[in-house]
């Protein structure tokens, strides 16, 4: 048996809210028996903010059975898959925020077997059971204790790679915080996926998708949009500067088949990144969104010094309901890992 964890604190200074004291701690324990091909992982997460309670769960909990091109994986594990950075049509069950460098996320319980061929294909097969919160970016949950199923192939394409992704789920909305007031009704969704990231000198990458709802409440299919088209495409390219300059941009769009005078489905976003190591242990980067009435920068300090994390946030958006009055929040964070 093998274990480590991770320490983290921050301190949130909102310039509207509370300020927000933070610590979480998450010690893992990982088993390994080769001769039976056989691995689990356990990870606790115990938490503790100003002004909630404290929390103790399990992060992970999986075990794995493994040979030289397959995988099979059950518990409480991280899926997440995708070429996108800023913008995620793909973000179906992760909570990963490009803002946060110890890359943390929730977990789903299931069940997820990989496959991989010889020319680096590879495909997934995954059953999800009794995840009963909103998972990702979702707005309506899945009903309770109910089977969610699905499976991704992915395959060399010329220097690169591309996928094709599809999930199901029965959405209850009689669960959901926004629209139970309108519907309890359960109704199937289908999600359909494509996605690849090729090398041509600079990166560059795509991700869309399309979700389906089959919704009976006339009301609710209005509010919900039956149908939704995301779609994302990005560049990256690290120039010949100083110590070398990152920059990613991409653009996302949201496209519904719901056309109304008097109200707009259709969205457009545009992210950029740029970062520049200045030295070998700290990096500053500078993210920005637009999106209309909806643009915010951010600037970011990381250190990363053996196994501590360093980081200084702060973020500025317009507030458009004051008179485009600018808001802001800075952000402390430190961790440690052991």
């Amino acid at each position: 048996m093998s274990g480590g964890g991770q320490l983290t604190g921050w301190l949130n200074l909102p310039e509207q809210e509370k300020t927000e004291l933070g610590l979480r701690y998450i010690p893992e324990f990982f088993w390994s028996a080769p001769e039976y091909a056989l691995d689990i992982d356990l990870a606790l997460n115990g938490s503790l903010t100003s002004g909630a309670d404290s929390k103790l769960k399990i992060h992970r909990l999986w075990s794995r059975w493994s040979t030289a091109q397959m995988e099979i994986r059950f518990g409480l594990q991280k899926v997440n898959f995708g070429s996108a950075t800023l913008f995620r049509p793909l973000q179906w069950f992760d909570t990963l925020d490009p803002l946060d460098p110890l890359g943390f996320t929730e977990s789903v319980k299931g069940l997820l077997l990989r496959y991989y061929l010889p020319n680096n294909a590879n495909f997934w097969l995954w059953g999800l059971y009794g995840n009963d919160e909103l998972k990702g970016p979702e707005i309506v949950p899945a009903k309770k204790q109910d089977l969610e199923f699905g499976g991704r192939l992915q395959l060399p394409v010329f220097n690169g790679e591309a996928g094709l992704t599809y999930h199901q789920r029965r959405l209850d909305f009689g669960r959901s915080p926004t629209f139970s007031m309108q519907s309890d009704e359960i109704t199937p969704e289908r999600r359909i996926g494509l996605d690849g990231k090729w090398d041509l000198g600079i990166g560059i990458w795509l991700e869309a998708a399309h979700i389906a709802a089959d919704i009976d409440n006339k009301f609710l299919r209005d509010l919900y949009l039956e149908n939704q088209y995301h779609s994302t495409i990005g560049a990256d390219y690290t120039f010949d500067l100083g110590n070398g300059l990152h920059v990613l941009i991409e653009k996302y769009n949201l496209d519904t088949d719901l056309y109304r005078a008097d109200r707009n489905h259709n969205t457009q976003a545009y992210g950029a990144l740029a970062d520049y190591p200045v030295g070998l242990y700290d990096t500053v980067s500078v993210i920005q969104y637009y999106a209309k009435k909806n643009d915010s920068l951010s600037l970011r300090w990381q250190r990363t010094y053996d196994d501590w994390v360093w980081q200084f946030l702060a973020t500025a958006a317009p507030d458009y309901t004051a008179q485009k009055k600018t808001t802001g929040a800075l952000q402390v964070l430190l961790s440690y890992n052991y």
